[in-house]
């Protein structure tokens, strides 16, 4: 008599992940404002980032996703730079300002003749691979994001009193490397803890900074789907860059120390 065969029913792996990965997603409410985002172009959205966290899309899980990719690129390229012969220490290593009312966590350190010179890991698509070669190269991208990268590093130099940092892009489709040092800029510099100036008193007394002209960038926004972040009308008005950008970066495009690179 032949046993009866059970069908097996497989199930939607990928539903399960994304569904697990959705369950796992919260708001927090921030006390500080966060390095990462300091250099974004909205002041507006800086402030909402304070006041009205709760009211903040939160991150799909496809965002998730790229995230956990770009973590696992980030611990394999520390064990090949290790395995190169470099030193990496003070990994994911937090720090806070309560002046500026600010924190961030340093990527990494690599140990260069006795000084651990902070570094910012990120990858990105290959044509902005191709596209970046400098910092003011950032500074000008159409990407908000891209746009908050030299900020980043530079609040780090500046907590820590150093000079040299070094930005690390990786092309997430060929695995190629390029190194952008970093220079401490203090006139950018100034620009940033000014616009840090202005966010923290609007925090305090609740009120909000102009909206901002360039609309492209709302469609990027995390408060673009409630009302408070509806900024695409003509009367928005706000600036789209720090004021350094337009008055210095274009003019020294190609001069600054801090534009050397690399390519690996």
């Amino acid at each position: 008599m032949e046993q009866e065969t059970k069908s097996l029913t497989l199930p939607n792996l990928v539903k399960t992940v994304y569904e697990f990965l959705s369950r796992g997603r919260k708001g927090y409410a921030p006390a500080r404002n966060y390095a990462s985002q300091i250099g974004h172009p909205c002041e507006r959205k800086l402030v909402y980032e304070r006041l009205n966290w709760e009211e903040k899309a939160l991150t799909s899980a496809h965002s998730q996703m790229i995230f956990r990719l770009g973590r696992m690129f980030e611990s394999d390229t520390i064990r090949l730079l290790q395995d190169a012969g470099f030193a990496i220490v003070e990994q994911q290593r937090p720090f806070s300002d309560d002046k500026y009312q600010i924190s961030g966590k340093v990527d990494f350190r690599v140990k260069i003749d006795g000084q651990n010179i902070p570094t910012e890991y990120k990858t990105i698509n290959e044509y902005d691979f191709d596209e970046l070669d400098s910092i003011d190269d950032m500074l000008l991208s159409t990407k908000s994001w891209v746009q908050s990268w030299p900020a980043q590093i530079m609040i780090y130099l500046f907590l820590s009193n150093e000079e040299n940092g070094i930005m690390l892009l990786q092309a997430k489709q060929s695995g190629r490397l390029k190194q952008i040092n970093v220079k401490m800029d203090y006139e950018y510099c100034e620009s940033l803890l000014k616009k840090l100036e202005r966010i923290n008193e609007h925090v305090k007394n609740k009120t909000y900074p102009a909206r901002i002209k360039d609309l492209s960038v709302c469609q990027y926004c995390d408060f673009k789907a409630k009302p408070l972040g509806n900024c695409m009308r003509p009367s928005a008005s706000a600036l789209t860059k720090p004021p350094c950008v337009e008055s210095k970066v274009l003019r020294n495009a190609s001069s600054r120390p801090g534009n050397q690179r690399s390519r690996l």
